[in-house]
């Protein structure tokens, strides 16, 4: 109405003037439009990145909650147009729209040597093919781990193409979507660590739980023996142990003695100490009288009944406490010493009288005694004694510990383990143990 009264007071020329006027202003009103909308997209993409930073945050880790949070916070996030979030190699954590076939493994072939997002504009070639087809503008930028050496994934997105886009106005979306792929990234590494912390929680607690069904079958209420005494420690380097100890009560009043070390650590060193010190103990009830017949029937049903490569040494002698006299076979173990209490002090060595149990079928051990007289002191250890190492990474080996024991005969048998204990402690000087330490003192008291 304002342009026809114009028209019929002023004339046609008026009437031009004006509609020229109008279209100008239109124009520059739309020109600046699409000059401000880069900034408005781009401010629009951060506000949805804060939202989805915080989305994550309050959620459970988990890779599988990614794609539900993504779902959620990137619809808004870019300008409209096909929008594909990925993980090597196919693993899509968002595709919009779903029945869109980006073809992305010429993409990521491109994209495993970049560590920067990167615009493409209508009319340059694709940098993974060298096509100089008409495209729309295209933004790409990679998914690249705190500790990755190469990308594990990849953002793609193809922009609307009724916006007169510059390399400017892209690029003022390359840093969002930088900064997208970096919150995935860090959402897929708490998700790692989460699954690990779970992992580290259910192993520690299987440890636990076998250490506390070995603590079940070690026999640390130690049977008092008339005219003897006997002392047992058993210090694991961890949750679980692969040393172990037995003292059997055998008919017409014999001790069965029993020390061995599965060479190994962790839950199958546990579990193949409990099936050895089941079986030792079984043939031991059966043939009391004969370690070395124990020795062949254990080893004979753990070659039959396991497959793992693990093994233990072993020594078991037979204690007649009435006459002094130690019948025994030692599986490869480290020898035990005796030592005698005669003016001139004597250390007999138990050497190894066969294999360690579960290396070879059909294996045999011969079978040795010693005669222990009132007085003497036998030392009875696994190799965590010798090995135990200080800061300095030296090892201690077993003659400071038979010097310590050689001066303190006279005490008892518990008092000379603390003695030994306390050297080795000595030793170490607080150093971390790395391996189980068993100790066993058998004294025999003197008449009177």
């Amino acid at each position: 109405m304002l342009a026809a009264g114009l028209y019929v007071e002023a004339g046609p020329p008026a009437f031009l003037f004006l509609g020229a006027g109008l279209l100008i202003v239109a124009v520059l009103a739309r020109q600046l439009t699409w000059a401000a909308e880069p900034n408005r997209q781009q401010a629009r993409a951060y506000g949805q990145l804060e939202q989805l930073s915080r989305a994550i945050l309050n959620t459970p880790p988990g890779p599988d909650r990614i794609p539900l949070l993504l779902e959620a916070h990137l619809a808004g996030m870019f300008p409209s147009g096909p929008l594909a979030v990925w993980r090597f190699p196919d693993q899509f954590f968002y595709k919009q729209p779903d029945n869109w076939n980006p073809g992305l493994e010429p993409i990521w072939t491109w994209l495993c040597s970049e560590f920067e997002g990167r615009e493409i504009l209508p009319g340059e070639p694709l940098p993974w093919n060298g096509a100089r087809d008409h495209h729309r503008p295209i933004l790409v930028a990679p998914i690249c781990g705190p500790n990755d050496t190469q990308p594990i994934g990849g953002i793609y997105l193809k922009l609307r193409a009724d916006q007169p886009w510059d390399r400017a106005s892209v690029r003022n979306l390359v840093e969002p979507a930088e900064a997208l792929a970096s919150l995935i990234a860090s959402a897929l590494d708490q998700a790692a660590a989460y699954d690990n912390r779970l992992e580290f929680e259910r192993v520690s607690h299987e440890l636990r739980l076998a250490g506390e069904i070995q603590s079940g079958l070690i026999p640390f209420d130690i049977p008092r023996i008339p005219g003897w005494q006997l002392a047992v420690t058993l210090n694991p380097a961890g949750e679980t142990s692969g040393d172990f100890f037995d003292i059997i009560p055998l008919p017409e009043g014999r001790i069965g003695l029993v020390i061995a070390d599965v060479v190994d650590k962790g839950i199958g060193a546990a579990l193949y100490m409990i099936l050895s010190r089941t079986l030792l103990r079984t043939y031991a009830v059966e043939a009391d009288s004969d370690p070395a017949l124990v020795f062949f029937a254990t080893n004979a049903r753990m070659i039959a009944d396991t497959t793992s490569n693990l093994f233990v040494t072993a020594f078991y002698g037979v204690l007649d406490p009435a006459t002094g006299k130690l019948s025994y076979s030692n599986a490869g173990h480290n020898p035990p010493y005796v030592l005698r209490s005669s003016e001139k002090i004597i250390i007999q060595e138990l050497i190894r009288t066969g294999l360690p149990i579960g290396v070879q079928a059909g294996a045999s051990w011969s079978k040795a005694s010693v005669q222990i007289e009132p007085g003497d002191r036998l030392i009875l250890y696994t190799d965590g004694v010798p090995d135990a190492r200080n800061p300095s990474g030296q090892g201690l080996s077993i003659q400071p510990i038979l010097e310590v024991a050689k001066q303190n005969l006279g005490l008892t048998a518990e008092d000379l383990q603390s003695k030994l204990l306390g050297e080795i402690s000595a030793f170490v000087a607080g150093a971390a143990q790395t391996d189980d330490i068993t100790l066993m003192v058998l004294a025999r008291d003197l008449p009177g």
